[in-house]
Order: structure tokens, then C-alpha cells, then sequence
């Protein structure tokens, strides 16, 4: 749900953008997501190891242990959080350089930045609490906090980019309004008496050993979210070698559409994670083999409709985003270059969400860079050498198809090693629930 409310987001901010300020502003927000992505990957690195350790020792009946490492938490996500801010405000210039904003691009990418990076340490802060508070089972919290904030930032939009012409800086201020609403609801939450962990002051001294967990656990999380970065900085980079700000914004509207579409493939693997876990480790490998089709059955199914979509209505959807003709005239083709092999995207997800359950770290790490790093990165480079700009949206479909062959060898490979169940589950077995449930 959260995911949901977050894409829907991300869709309309970005149209309200390229309708009312601006293909030119359209291609500075562009620039700006994998900025954003870098402090999204900062919160899980202080954020998901904490809740590793919190749900374990609240599972064990170490209270306190879990108090000191959501305190931990807090004190590294506010110390990243404003040393990410700090450095970005500082070098703001140089940094938008880095990510390939062009000439043309970068006063708006400015425009919005200088909004976003001060008021980044509350993002980065919100988002890793909310992993801890997941962790102690609130999860209703954590997506009220998601729906507060991004239901504000998705109603000031309209009003600050457009009646109050303030173009892509009130994008900027309708995100920062609901950050700050979200901040509040967390911090209101975390310190009343309907949260099980209660902080002390003391506990927001980090813990030696919580925060070298933490960040053991978190920095498998940030690693994948900041391969994804390095990703786009490269894709900016070969888009203003051998295209323009148009391109620029096209690319920005493909990647919230891709984004969109992939969002309940995400959700599904995150339903398949403890159905998974659980049966391998109760040793029944026919229910493992047989979420593990079902699953498989269904993020190809979601995967091959969000693709189709994509490619019918390519010109709609383009025209939802930009009225700008040089958009509208070329944005479709290329939208449907870069999602002609998206129907592979579902399967890869089980597998990674299969690796993860059964504890093997490596093959997860290396499917979820693989594509982004060790195939994407490397095509980009090279493709529009022999290509030009063709190339560049030709390297996404090429390593959709290579990072699908590494993963159907590992995945068949691992469906063999699971071998034949261990104990035979009632045929009439259901969910895990009072005297069935797992201690």
C-alpha cells in the first residue's frame, strides 16, 4: 500500500512538472532521482539493519537491546541524514555536474536541490524509523506516515507549481511539507505509549555492537540502491553526450512508469519472502517448489501486462507527462525500446526474493547488481559508440535479457539443490495460525 501511494506520487509529480513548468524542469527533476535514490539507499543502511535487531530481540525478550539499537538508529540516520544534506548544499554545483545535469538542465535541477538537500535529514530520519517500526509490528504506523506525507506533497503540487507559479521549486516545497508532516506523525508515535520500544536518551548513544550489526545487515540494502544510482548517473551522462533536454525528460518519465509497473512485483516477493523462509526451514520442500511457481506464474504474469501496456499506450501515457511536441513525437519509440524486455523482470524478482528467504546473501547480491551494474553500466558505454542515442535506450532491453539468462541458471540450479521434501504437509494445510503457528 505504501509502495502504491508512493508511485502514484511520483507519476503525478512528475506531470504536474513537464504540463506546468516545463520540459526543461521535467529534465532537471530527472537529474535530481538518483540523488534522491542515494539518501532512499542511506535510510535502509541505517534503518533496515536496526530492524533486523529489533525484531529479533523483541522475539527473544530482550527489550532492552532492542531499545539501544532503534536509539542507534536514530543518532546514525540524523548524523548521514545531515552530513548528506550539508555536503550536497555545499558542493551543489559540482555534485549536479557529477550526475549529468547539462547547461541548460541544471538551473533547475538547482532550483529543486536546494530545497530537497536541507530538508533531506528529515527524509532519510522518517524512512529508516519507519523500519523500525515495522519491526515492532506497527505497520499500520509506518503506512499512515507514508499516506500523510505523501498524500499532503501529492495535494500541494498542483497548488504551488501552478497557481502560486512557482514552478519546480514548488515541487521542492510540496516534498518538504510532507516530510515534515511525516517526521512529526513518526516522532509523535515513537514517543507516546502506543509504541512498544520506549528510548531513552541514553540509548541515542550508539551501541558498538548494534551499530556494527547495523551496518553489516543495512549495507547489502544501500549496495543495491546505490548500483541502481551509479546506473542513472551514467544513463544522464550518455543522454547529454548524444541527445538533449528532451531526451532527458522522456527518460525521466520512463523510469516513474517502469517504476510503477514493477511496484507489484515488489509487493508480491515481499508476500513470498516468509512463506518461503518458513517452509525451508521446516524442511518442506513441496511447498517451497510449490509458492515458488505460483509466484514465478504471477510476477511473469504482471510483468508481461505492465510491459503490453506500456507499449500500447505508450503515446498516452507520454502525453500525460509533457504537451512538448519534440516529447510527444519521439517519447513513445523510445519508451517502447527501453521496455521491450521488461516481461523477463517478473521471474527475476521471485528469484532474488527466493535467494533472500533461503539466507544465500551472495547469489542475491549478485542478481540484484548484476543488471544495473555488471551488464547495464558497461552497455551504456559502449552501444552508443557504434550506435549513438539509439544505443543508449537499446542497453536497457540487452541487459534485461542477460541479467534473465544469469538468472535462470542460478535459479534452475537452486530449484535442483532443494531436492524432495523433507516432511509432507497436510493437504488441507492453511496459514500458520494458533496451535499451527511456529514458536
Amino acid at each position: 500500500m505504501g509502495m502504491t501511494v508512493n508511485s502514484v506520487y511520483m507519476l503525478a509529480d512528475a506531470a504536474f512538472v513537464g504540463r506546468w513548468a516545463g520540459t526543461m524542469a521535467l529534465a532537471g527533476l530527472t537529474i535530481t532521482f538518483p540523488i534522491v535514490m542515494c539518501a532512499l539507499g542511506l535510510s535502509q543502511l541505517a534503518g533496515v539493519g536496526a530492524a533486523s535487531i529489533v525484531s529479533r530481540c523483541l522475539g527473544a525478550g530482550d527489550q532492552r537491546k532492542a531499545e539501544r539499537a532503534a536509539g542507534t538508529s536514530v543518532t546514525l540516520s540524523l548524523i548521514l541524514g545531515v552530513a548528506f544534506g550539508a555536503l550536497g548544499s555545499l558542493f551543489l554545483h559540482p555534485v549536479l555536474r557529477g550526475f549529468g545535469a547539462m547547461d541548460d538542465v541544471l538551473p533547475y535541477a538547482a532550483d529543486y536541490m536546494r530545497i530537497v538537500f536541507p530538508g533531506s535529514v528529515l527524509f532519510i530520519a522518517t524512512l529508516s524509523a519507519m523500519n523500525v517500526v515495522r519491526a515492532e509490528g506497527a505497520i499500520r504506523r509506518a503506512v499512515i506516515a507514508t499516506l500523510i506525507s505523501c498524500l499532503l506533497n501529492l495535494g500541494l503540487d498542483p497548488l504551488l507549481i501552478g497557481p502560486f507559479g512557482m514552478g519546480i521549486k514548488g515541487a521542492a516545497y510540496a516534498w518538504l511539507i510532507g516530510q515534515v508532516a511525516g517526521a512529526i506523525y513518526m516522532t509523535h508515535f515513537c514517543l507516546s505509549k502506543a509504541s512498544i520500544l520506549h528510548v531513552r536518551l541514553g540509548d541515542l548513544k550508539p551501541d558498538r555492537e548494534c551499530l556494527a550489526e547495523a551496518l553489516h545487515i543495512g549495507s547489502s540494502s544501500f549496495t543495491r540502491v546505490a548500483a541502481g544510482s551509479l546506473g542513472f548517473i551514467v544513463l544522464n551522462h550518455s543522454i547529454a553526450a548524444y541527445g538533449d533536454e528532451a531526451h532527458l525528460a522522456i527518460m525521466g518519465i520512463a523510469n516513474r512508469l517502469v517504476t510503477f509497473a514493477l511496484l507489484p512485483i515488489i509487493g508480491l516477493s515481499h508476500g513470498l519472502q516468509p512463506i518461503l523462509g518458513f517452509n525451508f526451514g521446516a524442511g518442506d520442500m513441496r511447498r517451497v517448489r510449490a509458492a515458488l511457481r505460483v509466484a514465478t506464474t504471477a510476477g511473469s504474469a504482471m510483468s508481461a501486462s505492465g510491459c503490453v501496456l506500456m507499449i500500447v499506450f505508450a503515446p498516452v501515457l507520454v502525453s500525460l507527462f509533457s504537451s512538448d511536441p519534440e516529447v510527444q513525437a519521439v517519447g513513445p519509440s523510445i519508451l517502447r525500446t527501453l521496455v521491450t524486455m521488461f516481461w523477463l523482470v517478473g521471474f527475476q524478482t521471485v528469484a532474488v526474493c527466493l535467494f533472500q528467504s533461503l539466507g544465500k546473501a551472495v547469489p542475491a547480491l549478485v542478481l540484484s547488481l548484476f543488471r544495473q551494474v555488471f551488464a547495464l553500466v558497461p552497455l551504456m558505454l559502449l552501444l552508443p559508440l557504434w550506435l549513438g542515442l539509439r544505443g543508449v535506450w537499446l542497453s536497457y532491453p540487452a541487459a534485461d535479457a542477460i541479467a534473465a539468462t544469469l538468472t535462470v541458471g542460478l535459479l534452475f540450479r537452486e530449484i535442483r539443490q532443494l531436492g524432495r521434501p523433507v516432511i509432507t504437509a497436510r493437504p488441507d494445510a492453511g496459514p500458520w495460525t494458533g496451535s499451527d503457528a511456529p514458536a
